[in-house]
């Protein structure tokens, strides 16, 4: 990881170790997926990642909000910034904000303007697969597009031109920003990732499950808000996430 300007840059092979170790204690309930239209990849010159992501910040600051809009800005070569610090809500969709975390992508990925890199899509399905499976959400229910919500924040559940908020994350993100558009082509691929990533390691779904070396921590994590659960007792825990944890609990982070 890369250090510039209060932003980390991060491959995204490590998303998933990078989540474990910042987990806010806000319950995470959503995804959002963006693009930043403007600026676009003729902004981007594959070394200016940290100065697009400051000047985001100030456009962001100079509108009035507390600090950039988003948590994670994915760039055309793959490499993720992070934005603003996971324990906030993001100001991505009106209506949409608590308990989201929000991902903007660099690109104007409207139907004619940039085609997005193989890099950059692989960094999105990685990403996203991390948070859900970081914060145990279902993919399907729990990703959402700008282009589902109206201005003023209500829900559509698909893109609907006359009554959208905007096209975000454009008409051409994966497919189309449509619900259709978005099962048939971006869904399987996150729940590709993370099933391959299920299929490789040891996972524990309850309590009573784990290690008695472990089982104190994850009672501590539990009771002090850091982990939430699937509901019904599941907690679904891999030995990576709890390994990631145990590091940060020995270092003092999550106090007595």
């Amino acid at each position: 990881m890369i250090a510039n300007n209060g932003f980390l840059m991060f491959r995204p092979d490590e998303a998933e170790s990078f989540l474990t170790g910042r987990m806010p204690k806000r319950k995470i309930r959503l995804v959002q997926l963006h693009h930043t239209w403007s600026p676009e990849y003729k902004h981007f010159d594959g070394r200016n990642h940290f100065t697009r992501q400051a000047a985001m910040r100030q456009s962001h600051l100079a509108r009035g909000f507390a600090d950039i809009a988003q948590h994670f800005t994915v760039f055309p070569d793959g490499m993720i910034v992070t934005g603003r610090n996971l324990a906030l809500n993001p100001a991505g969709i009106k209506g949409a904000n608590s308990g989201a975390v929000c991902i903007e992508n660099f690109g104007n990925f409207d139907a004619g303007y940039d085609k997005m890199t193989a890099e950059q899509a692989d960094a999105i399905v990685t990403l996203t697969a991390a948070l859900c499976k970081v914060f145990v959400l279902e993919p399907e229910t729990a990703i959402t597009y700008h282009a589902w919500w109206t201005a003023k924040g209500q829900a559509l559940g698909d893109y609907h031109p006359a009554k959208s908020a905007k096209t975000c994350p454009g008409t051409a993100f994966f497919g189309g920003n449509t619900k259709d558009a978005f099962l048939k082509n971006l869904l399987p691929r996150i729940k590709d990732v993370m099933q391959t990533k299920e299929e490789t390691e040891m996972r524990y779904k309850y309590y009573e499950d784990l290690p008695d070396c472990w089982k104190p921590l994850i009672a501590k994590l539990v009771h002090k808000g850091y982990l939430h659960g699937k509901g019904n007792g599941v907690l679904d825990l891999t030995e990576d996430m709890i390994r990631v944890w145990a590091t940060l609990d020995n270092v003092g982070l999550y106090g007595e």
